[in-house]
């Protein structure tokens, strides 16, 4: 049975609403998925909803009007995959939001490490950006080599707060779809 509920997830500066279905799957509970620039476990930038869905064994469901300042994009999360919120944005899966520790980089980064692990790992690659609403804090951006994908750790008190994976220009958004 699908369940539909709505989940708030506090930004800086306003609450953003976010639509969220779920089903009562546990495929993906004991999984050991790693995140690199193409996506994370079996989920693929450039995925279709139903792709998504047949690789999570999952009945996730989009209802419009979510994001009435850009319909063309949304988020859905997973009870088969909890640490995980997924960006579609014209039908596409766009970009892999992780919050939690548990999913690590194919380099071995998670929610939880420091700046200096990110920086050890990734190297010259790391381009560093002051933090759009702290100026204390950064965002760490690896880009892929033909820089269509990338990979964005935010940072809070040196250790890294969440990072997404996806195609660049979503990646590079502050506000979810914005």
């Amino acid at each position: 049975m699908t369940r539909q509920f709505a989940v708030l997830r506090p930004v800086r500066h306003f609450a953003a609403a976010v639509l969220l279905v779920a089903s009562g799957s546990s495929f993906a509970a004991d999984l050991q998925w790693t995140a690199s620039l193409t996506g994370v476990g079996p989920l693929k930038v450039g995925m279709s909803l139903p792709e998504v869905n047949q690789a999570l064994q999952d009945q996730l469901t989009y209802t419009p009007g979510t994001q009435p300042n850009y319909p063309a994009c949304y988020y859905l999360a997973t009870n088969t995959a909890p640490k995980l919120y997924l960006m579609f944005e014209h039908e596409k899966l766009a970009r892999v939001d992780i919050a939690e520790a548990g999913i690590k980089t194919d380099t071995g980064i998670a929610v939880g490490d420091t700046v200096e692990a990110v920086k050890a790992k990734y190297g010259q690659a790391v381009q560093s950006q002051v933090h759009a609403y702290d100026e204390s804090e950064q965002y760490l951006t690896v880009m892929s080599a033909n820089k269509k994908q990338a990979l964005r750790f935010e940072t809070l008190k040196g250790h890294i707060a969440r990072f997404y994976v996806g195609d660049v220009k979503p990646v590079s958004y502050i506000e979810g779809c914005l």
